[in-house]
């Protein structure tokens, strides 16, 4: 038992397997940019309005082929590689499972966090776009807040030569998690004190996990978090 769970551990925490599990919740929060006309697109989504403005629509769905294509070549050329060690058809199943429970934990350590601070509703959307939108946000925000910026800072952190793992790590937690807190407020919603610690603490929170268990279980669990705080507001 042990053995088997080491080795989901091992497999669903490297970096090249983390960008195969992601590939699914991609697509859906693709799919869901274009059936809604682009209102679903997340704030910080650069790609998207890139290849739009370059390539049109059929530009959009060829990238998205060609995602389909390289994940699958991907995954082919792992079962090959006796050095790899290939993701197994039941590890998206047990990774929703994990996810769900940390974004249980999640948002039982954010509402204690948060039970002294004057509560301020945050906006919902409508119910058919909970998926598309929580979609793109776990994936293109745990990109750019949790694997480019905590990377990038930790990278420049260590490059002074002196050796602080703890102080580097969290310094980077902290400003990485400042940062994707203000990032929700550069379209129309106005700046609260509510919301802003409330996605700080939260981005604290992804961003531990995403430095113990890596970048899948951090996007899993941000999506199933975004669920839940959509389906019970």
């Amino acid at each position: 038992m042990r053995k088997k769970l080491n080795q989901y551990l091992r497999r669903t925490s490297g970096l090249e397997n983390a960008l195969l599990l992601i590939i699914p919740w991609l697509i859906i929060y693709n799919l869901g940019t274009i059936l809604t006309d682009f209102r679903t697109m997340n704030g910080v989504d650069l790609f998207t309005p890139a290849v739009i403005r370059l390539s049109g629509l059929k530009g959009f769905l060829i990238c998205n082929g060609l995602i389909l294509l390289v994940g699958g070549f991907t995954y082919f050329r792992t079962i090959k590689n006796k050095n790899k060690t290939p993701l197994t058809f039941t590890d998206p199943l047990y990774l929703l499972a994990e996810a769900a429970l940390y974004s249980a934990i999640l948002g039982t350590l954010v509402a204690m966090a948060m039970s002294e601070v004057p509560y301020v509703s945050i906006t919902v959307p409508e119910k058919g776009l909970y998926v598309f939108i929580s979609a793109g946000a776990g994936v293109y925000e745990e990109l750019i807040f949790r694997m480019l910026m905590i990377a990038g800072l930790l990278a420049w952190l260590e490059s002074g030569g002196r050796k602080a793992p703890f102080i580097h790590t969290s310094i980077a937690l902290i400003i990485s998690s400042v940062v994707f807190s203000l990032a929700h407020y550069l379209g129309p919603e106005s700046f609260q004190l509510y919301t802003f610690l409330y996605r700080t603490f939260a981005g604290l929170l992804l961003g531990g996990i995403f430095l113990v268990r890596g970048l899948a279980v951090a996007v899993y669990t941000h999506v199933m978090y975004n669920l839940w705080a959509f389906l019970l507001n």
